[in-house]
């Protein structure tokens, strides 16, 4: 007897994001007992849940004093790409972060910057959220409110 194959048209399941919604709930010693095994038994499929763990848009949620430890570490082209295309509110809540002169520097910036690849803003991105989650190993921000939950 042979198994059926799913149906083209099946909603794909998305395996690494059931397992990341899955550490949102549980508690941090589990979850950071259960990622550090994963990082040394399977450090790519670790990364991959890491990166559901936390995105761009979640840093605009630090403390304003955690967020002046991350912002001068990155250039502010970088912020600048990084900040590209997301909708008004969720870019204010990072300029709000800033002193009024930082934050009217860089909103020019990404103004001058017109239209941008969607690869290299992702690239941006990404940059930014692996300086924040070097930060947090290094113990200078933490990306969780709590310590029981991941910044979101």
């Amino acid at each position: 007897m042979s198994r059926k194959k799913p149906d083209d048209d099946a909603i794909p399941h998305d395996g690494i994001q059931a397992v990341a919604d899955l550490f949102q709930v549980m508690d941090a010693q589990d979850q950071d007992r259960i990622l550090k095994e994963l990082s040394e038994k399977d450090p790519v499929t670790f990364e991959k849940i890491k990166q559901k763990l936390i995105q761009f848009v979640d840093l605009s949620q630090l403390e304003p004093e955690e967020f002046s430890k991350l912002f001068p570490k990155m250039p502010q082209a970088k912020w600048a790409l990084a900040l590209r295309g997301l909708d008004l509110e969720q870019s204010d809540l990072f300029f709000q972060k800033l002193s009024k002169r930082a934050a009217q520097e860089l909103q020019e910036t990404v103004n001058d910057l017109g239209p941008q690849r969607i690869t290299d803003v992702k690239q941006a991105r990404a940059e930014i959220l692996e300086k924040a989650k070097w930060l947090d190993d290094q113990g200078e921000i933490s990306l969780r409110k709590n310590k029981n939950e991941w910044v979101k």
